[in-house]
């Protein structure tokens, strides 16, 4: 029965992996409602902005047009501030995948090896029963010529 010198850093690394994909499941999450929220946002002050067009009619309401106009500032630093966090989060994504490759090379490469080691034990194995096969054929022959 085989096995394989270094299965325990394989499975450290496979826990690596998937603690990397994790990571990455809730970086991507993250990143979605950052941009979710910068879109709802954006529609808010585009709401905003077509109100305080309609409102520069020639009857002008001024408190309503100012409030309006107080408004679409504020949403418009709102707007900016969630643009800026999207940017972070989409930072934040790239650096969990590369993480994440990372992790899946670092699991490959053992791996590649379990596989190679146990396709070595596996041909030695294969030699020693031919060689007691040999061996047995031999003594048979040797046998029978007597």
């Amino acid at each position: 029965m085989y096995t394989f010198s270094l299965q325990k850093v394989l499975e450290y690394r496979k826990k690596q992996e998937e603690l990397a994909q994790l990571r990455l499941a809730g970086a991507l999450k993250e990143r979605d409602h950052a941009r979710q929220v910068m879109e709802q946002v954006q529609d808010a002050l585009s709401r905003c902005q077509e109100e305080y067009t309609g409102l520069q009619a020639p009857e002008v309401d001024l408190p309503r047009l100012l409030m309006a106009s107080e408004l679409a500032g504020v949403l418009a630093d709102r707007l900016s501030h969630s643009r800026q966090e999207l940017q972070e989060k989409e930072a934040g994504l790239r650096r969990e995948q590369h993480r994440t490759e990372k992790a899946m090379q670092d699991r490959k490469i053992i791996d590649r090896l379990r596989e190679k080691a146990e396709q070595q034990y596996l041909q030695q194995e294969q030699r020693k029963e031919q060689r007691q096969l040999d061996e047995l054929a031999q003594t048979v022959f040797l046998r029978t010529r007597r």
